[in-house]
């Protein structure tokens, strides 16, 4: 008996055999292209890692170079501790970005409006904060700390990394943006070289002397420098990003960020080299 390619029932089994195939391909495709999108956000993440860290690579070496001289670890930030947390926490670490999309409820915390000077996402900060330990290859000792920060600038929320000497805890070595929205050639210029280059070579906090806190962050944007140690220049005609950026480092740098951390570094309580 022939196949009557006209009738209802030849009509809906070939839909519906077009569809299953459609379904399959785009499915496939879609999980092809969120393995190649999570590799590229994981190279990202090493090339801001490395160069805020001042370690050359190639796009040929990125992977191996990062793995020789980068350890990714994890704190608790109330704490000042490394943590081993479940790798559902883990794999929300896997883009820098997620700082500011921490889903995690156990691992997270309301702060108050006046607390939260860097504007974060519905007043809520993770506990658990990823890090990235620096190694000298020859020695194999821990000599920089790189510390993600986030927070509003102008116009947009503005991703930065902050490398920090492990040998006092407090002098800053690097300092980079990764992604912001600020005005072009004006807020903008936080990712200009010659502006967080300036950082290189300043102190975090003021250890010494009456007015001296291993919790309050001296580092900061002003208009005309007064105190070399801690102050570096605002942004040109950027008032409102360079204020962002003093509530980020402030805020990132003090006792609701990771100011326990460098502070347990400082004293041997978190021993980077016998961990």
């Amino acid at each position: 008996m022939a196949l009557n390619k006209n009738s209802t029932i030849y009509v809906t089994g070939f839909v519906a055999l077009v569809s299953i195939v459609c379904a399959f391909i785009v499915a496939l495709a879609s999980t092809s292209l969120a393995s190649k999108q999570q590799e590229q956000i994981e190279a990202n993440t090493q090339r801001f890692v490395l160069k805020v860290s001042d370690i050359n690579f190639t796009e040929q070496n990125l992977q191996s170079v990062f793995n020789q001289n980068i350890e990714t670890r994890y704190v608790d930030r109330l704490t000042g501790t490394f943590v081993d947390p479940e790798e559902a926490v883990k794999k929300e670490y896997s883009d820098l970005l997620i700082l500011n999309k921490f889903n995690n409820v156990k691992y997270r915390q309301s702060i108050s409006s006046s607390e939260n000077t860097p504007g974060l996402k519905n007043n809520l900060i993770a506990n658990i904060l990823q890090v990235y330990l620096v190694k000298n290859t020859e020695t194999g000792k821990i000599e920089k700390v790189v510390l993600p920060f986030y927070g509003n600038g102008l116009w947009s929320v503005m991703y930065g990394l902050i490398a920090i000497d492990t040998a006092d805890a407090n002098t800053v070595t690097g300092l980079t943006y990764y992604q912001q929205g600020e005005t072009p050639g004006l807020g903008g210029e936080v990712e200009n070289p010659n502006f967080t280059k300036q950082f290189v070579g300043k102190k975090v906090y003021e250890l010494t002397g009456a007015n001296s806190s291993a919790t309050v962050a001296k580092l900061s944007l002003v208009k005309n420098i007064t105190d070399g140690q801690h102050q570096v220049n605002a942004l040109t005609g950027a008032t409102l990003t360079s204020n962002g950026v003093n509530n980020q480092l402030q805020f990132w740098l003090g006792d609701l960020g990771y100011a326990k951390f460098l502070e347990n570094i400082r004293t041997g309580e978190v021993n980077l080299n016998g961990r």
